[in-house]
């Protein structure tokens, strides 16, 4: 093999190992980044009950609804805002956009809880959920799949 054929393979795997760590890093930034609190996702689970869970199950398995679990789920959406937006202007089902912007960033807040998402100090609010551009990716499957 010549010396530039030589170079361009070993720029063409660096660049390839580059991607590669972008991509995986960006996974892990997205379901690191703390977006809610515990108390607020807490505050989430009676308006979970009281108007999700009749179609979506208890343990939001899905019933009626879709499952609100794993990648079946968060494939739907780009990203949380994309989620938040569709949420608020289509749920429930039996009076869309009816409840308070409070209890719909607490919803949003158990289910990125039940989704594995990591809590932190500051709480969500409405207007910062429903612009979120944080990707919604689904969790990588464990090794060895």
């Amino acid at each position: 093999m010549s010396n530039r054929a030589s170079t361009a393979a070993l720029v063409l795997a660096a660049a390839a190992t580059a991607c590669a760590a972008l991509i995986v890093s960006s996974r892990v930034l997205a379901q690191s980044v703390a977006l809610y609190t515990d108390a607020q996702a807490q505050k989430g689970v009676d308006p979970y009950e009281t108007s999700c869970a009749m179609c979506h199950g208890a343990n939001m398995e899905g019933g009626q609804g879709p499952t609100l679990l794993g990648p079946t789920f968060t494939s739907h959406y780009q990203t949380v805002g994309d989620l938040m937006q569709f949420v608020v202007q289509n749920m429930p089902k039996s009076n869309p956009g009816g409840l308070s912007h409070e209890d719909y960033v607490d919803i949003l807040a158990y289910v990125l809880l039940k989704n594995g998402w990591p809590s932190g100090s500051q709480a969500l609010s409405y207007a910062a959920a429903s612009a979120s551009k944080v990707a919604l990716s689904p969790p990588d499957p464990p090794s060895g799949q």
